[in-house]
């Protein structure tokens, strides 16, 4: 792990920053945190999470085969509408190796997209799953075909996803809620449809403001799929959301609302559909 990289890190308890301590990674206060294996760990998910591995392989297989085997364009609006928006912000950036951030980067998809954009940026993926994480390392750094077996939904064959062999992308196991990054520094924060599975999402959005630099971009999606009574009553529709983003310190730039997501459920190429958010705004 390279100074630099070190250097764009902070504790996640105290903010202090950190430094390389046997093989982990510790603060002033000695805070330590594993850094050998695919990811780093900051927090850990629950047991009962229900983004366990089989989860992982459902989520990310079921889009492979969607978009790489039967070439669904069901599985595909959200994903474009974020890669168009990417590309948008890269070009008014004008920087070469700007440093991009995925909360809730999932098993990855986002950030495979993104670094074909830009090629020699430097990308965090962030989740809480381990799961997802291990699956996210597999697909991203390695160079192997990675493959799962999902007879429970169909597919008595093994499913496949490429590895992207990213060498420029480094994971973390961190809440959305207390990342583990310095001030002002991203240029970039990706938040694919990750507000609505996060206990306080006005936090979350705070502390997206808070790593990025001004001017630095974010990108946002949600289904506004909330699962308390508190969130419905706070975040009810898009323009309720809309006002908390620019509270929290972003200009909005542009959005719109009711974009289809659609995840592939089965090998018959049944969906579970969503109405999706998609709102891209600059750090003020």
């Amino acid at each position: 792990m390279s100074t630099q990289l070190i250097d764009l890190l902070r504790c996640p308890r105290c903010r202090l920053p950190l430094q390389r301590q046997d093989g982990a990674l510790a603060c002033e206060n000695k805070h330590i945190f594993r850094c050998d294996g695919p990811y780093i760990v900051f927090a850990h998910d629950s047991e009962q999470s229900k983004y366990n591995q089989a989860y992982a392989n459902r989520y990310a297989f079921l889009w492979a085969y969607g978009y790489e085997t039967s070439h669904s364009g069901l599985v595909e609006s959200l994903y474009r509408s974020v890669g168009a928006l990417v590309a948008d912000a890269l070009a008014e950036m004008r920087k070469g190796d700007p440093i991009i951030i995925d909360c809730g980067c999932g098993t990855g998809r986002s950030i495979a997209d993104a670094a074909m954009l830009a090629p020699s940026g430097q990308f965090l993926g962030v989740d809480l799953s381990s799961a997802k994480l291990e699956l996210a390392a597999k697909i991203l750094r390695g160079t192997k075909p990675v493959e799962a077996i999902l007879p429970d939904y169909g597919f008595g064959d093994p499913l496949s996803i490429s590895g992207r062999g990213l060498s420029n992308v480094i994971l973390v196991q961190a809440d959305a809620l207390q990342l583990p990054f310095q001030d002002s520094r991203a240029d970039l924060l990706l938040s694919v449809n990750l507000l609505d599975r996060v206990e306080d999402p006005t936090l979350a959005l705070r502390e997206a403001r808070r790593v990025l630099r001004s001017g630095g971009a974010l990108i946002l999606t949600t289904p506004l799929n909330w699962t308390k009574a508190s969130q419905w009553n706070m975040y009810p529709d898009a323009k309720a959301l809309i006002s908390v983003v620019e509270n929290c310190g972003f200009s909005v730039k542009t959005w719109f609302d009711q974009l289809l997501y659609r995840e592939i459920l089965d090998a018959r190429g049944s969906v579970e559909e969503f109405a999706t958010l998609v709102i891209s705004g600059r750090a003020s």
